[in-house]
């Protein structure tokens, strides 16, 4: 009977990790001193992270069917559009997912974009 029970809760346990598994991180590795700058300040001002690498964190909106592209959502509600496709990366096509993507700005035909050469997948 112990044993059984165990056996039941071992194998929740490993359903569970399973489940709620963070993908490892894809693309280049990049020097953990990467700045940080918030979603809404590179929306505002692309034009001053141009060619600069930084980092850029928060919820996937919504992603490219392929994982190619996608939109980020930072905590203030502001989203930027980033594109993987340049550095042959893709995630999963889900939304929501918690992120950190390392990147530069470009921008193409007054476009901006963020392009990600690495993205981390966070809890």
């Amino acid at each position: 009977m112990i044993i059984g029970l165990l056996l039941l809760v071992a194998g929740g346990f490993v359903v569970y990790n399973m489940l709620t598994a963070v993908p490892e991180p894809i693309g280049t590795p990049v020097d953990p001193g990467v700045p940080t700058v918030k979603v809404s300040d590179l929306a505002a001002r692309p034009g001053e992270y141009v060619g600069q690498l930084v980092a850029v964190e928060g919820r996937s909106s919504l992603v490219c069917g392929t994982g190619c592209w996608l939109y980020l959502k930072g905590a203030d509600g502001q989203s930027l559009y980033v594109d993987l496709a340049p550095a042959s990366l893709s995630i999963p096509p889900k939304a929501n997912m918690k992120l950190r993507i390392y990147g530069t700005m470009v921008i193409e035909d007054n476009n901006a974009k963020f392009n990600g050469i690495r993205v981390e997948f966070k809890r």
